[in-house]
């Protein structure tokens, strides 16, 4: 029997997001040698979920737009290169922001 790292109902003090749902396997990207997961998320969390069409460009990146993008690029990736399914999946009570602009990340090191 798996556990699962979801929790059973969605906690406000907190957010998952899980490479592939219950009974599917996680995938390798043989471009880059990581998981095609950890591919779309270091992708998405370095800017390119907060860009259209997904994001919308305000500088943020939050666990909407981070999960929309990655689990989009997942499934497209996990269907063309192995022909074989795997769905990311979120549980979350809010939409956190994950990452700030760099202009408020450096004003906050410096105040």
């Amino acid at each position: 029997m798996k556990r699962s790292a979801l929790p059973e109902q969605p906690r406000a003090d907190m957010t998952v997001l899980a490479s592939a749902d219950r009974g599917q396997r996680a995938l390798i990207d043989p471009d880059y040698d990581v998981g095609l997961f950890t591919r779309y998320l270091i992708e998405g969390l370095a800017g390119s979920a907060d860009l259209a069409p997904v994001g919308n460009g305000d500088g943020e990146i939050d666990s909407a737009e981070l999960y929309a993008y990655t689990a989009a690029l997942v499934r497209l990736g996990a269907r063309k290169t192995f022909g074989l399914l795997q769905s990311p999946v979120l549980s979350s009570a809010e939409t956190e922001v994950l990452k700030a602009p760099k202009a408020a990340d450096e004003s906050a090191k410096q105040g």
